[in-house]
């Protein structure tokens, strides 16, 4: 009979393999959701639309450069969010080593 019981010893191996696995799922399942959050494909497939029905060429011309501007936030926001998905990644990373590295100064560096 196998238990899974974490200790000091199997912690770190949990953390760089199943912990690991989990966050990785998390962080993809967050980069889907804020693309669908910012809905920066379905607003790409619309841009050639006018707005509003207004089919004239002033009219056309208005909507595009709306819409590629939009476009442009939508993009800043979704790179914005994937950064940070990655800045929580990268603690998640070396969290262990650095919390390794403070508890040795703290026991044996004194000054």
């Amino acid at each position: 009979m196998q238990t899974n019981q974490l200790n000091l010893l199997t912690f770190p191996l949990w953390w760089y393999t199943r912990g690991l696995r989990t966050v990785w799922a998390w962080a993809k399942q967050r980069a889907r959701y804020d693309l669908r959050a910012t809905g920066l494909l379905l607003f790409s497939r619309h841009m050639s639309e006018p707005l509003f029905g207004d089919y004239t060429r002033s009219g056309r011309l208005v909507g595009f450069f709306l819409r590629l501007a939009i476009l442009i936030y939508k993009l800043f926001i979704l790179c914005v969010r994937i950064i940070l998905i990655g800045i929580a990644l990268l603690f998640y990373l070396v969290a262990i080593p650095l919390v390794i590295i403070m508890i040795i100064k703290q026991l044996f560096l004194f000054g």
